[in-house]
């Protein structure tokens, strides 16, 4: 137990070791103290691989709580590794403390009620491919199995709204308080899961949209023209990923260990596709490897930017012209 709180670091399994908690709230003195004991017990020394900067901060006229954490990581012969992670996370603990919080409620109670209706629409209609005999003839629908999806989240996002109301009225916070607790920490984890869910389900959300363009053709237009050129966008998938990713290991291989944005598979892989959008920085390439750096940006340029994307135009506008046909000559 350090300052207090125990229990909030435990065994990383990815850097091997245990973290402490030092507080920094007690005074210039107290924490050169603390600093001192840690690298005596050997918590803090050349070894050490994550650092962590969290604060709380408190807006008195908006009644929200901003959390920050700002981390610094190290590689394992001890330097700092770049770029410094910041994530910062607004909380709100008054959730229902004003009029206009009553109304908030009234329609999340709305939405709570809207997708239990969901769950039974969908769950009748399994039921129904149960009872004829056809087990699987629901999901063998991709409309159906983006419904069950999109319902999904909407369920996750309903527990974790849930959780997090839970966590605030279970443990009131006064304010102002000197000392770190965990309650922001946890509600604005939770807040985060909440954004990170509904963010993905607004996407899945506006993709159902096109389920119910079915009953005008122009409006479903566009299913119609994927649908028509789903095998050969299919294929050309295959080829365009293999091409890609293909360019993209070499890159990293020849510049990652000179340039930043190739350093990493995962960074060369975006680099890639920001050069694919014409975002590139030709002479940090040109200065590490002159004669490579040619070779490959003309011929990723030719292979991907202009053979494959043009095919992959082609093969849209094939499918346009079919699904523009109309289905009844007469």
């Amino acid at each position: 137990e350090v300052g207090g709180i125990a229990g909030i670091y435990k065994y990383s399994d990815k850097y091997k070791g245990h973290g402490v908690f030092l507080p920094v709230s007690e005074g210039r003195d107290n924490n050169i103290e603390r600093v001192r004991k840690l690298k005596e017990d050997l918590w803090l020394d050349k070894s050490s691989r994550d650092l962590d900067v969290k604060c709380f901060i408190y807006n008195g006229n908006l009644e929200v709580f901003t959390y920050l954490d700002l981390r610094f990581q190290f590689g394992p012969g001890g330097g700092l590794i770049r770029p410094h992670s910041v994530k910062i996370q607004s909380v709100q603990l008054e959730l229902y403390s004003r009029p206009i919080d009553m109304l908030r409620l009234g329609l999340e109670l709305f939405f709570v009620a809207y997708v239990g209706f969901q769950v039974g629409t969908e769950a009748n209609e399994i039921i129904n491919g149960l009872a004829e005999g056809e087990p699987l003839a629901y999901f063998q629908d991709a409309w159906n199995v983006l419904d069950i999806l999109n319902i999904s989240l909407f369920s996750f996002s309903i527990i974790w709204r849930v959780r997090y109301i839970y966590l605030i009225y279970s443990d009131t916070l006064v304010v102002p308080a000197s000392e770190y607790k965990l309650l922001l920490e946890n509600a604005a984890n939770i807040q985060e899961n909440i954004l990170t869910v509904n963010s993905c389900n607004i996407l899945i959300c506006v993709f159902r949209l096109f389920k119910y363009y079915e009953f005008q053709d122009r409006l479903n237009i566009l299913t119609r023209t994927f649908s028509e050129a789903w095998t050969d966008l299919y294929h050309f998938l295959i080829m365009f990923i293999i091409i890609f990713v293909g360019y993209a290991f070499l890159s990293h291989v020849i510049w990652g260990p000179h340039v930043y944005t190739y350093s990493t598979f995962a960074f060369a892989i975006q680099a890639q596709w920001e050069m694919l959008l014409g975002n590139y920085d030709y002479q940090a390439l040109h200065k590490v490897a002159p004669d490579f750096a040619a070779i490959l940006f003309w011929t990723y340029i030719f292979f991907v930017a202009i053979v494959c994307l043009n095919v992959l135009l082609a093969i849209l506008i094939e499918a346009f012209g079919s699904a523009s046909e109309p289905s009844d000559p007469d």
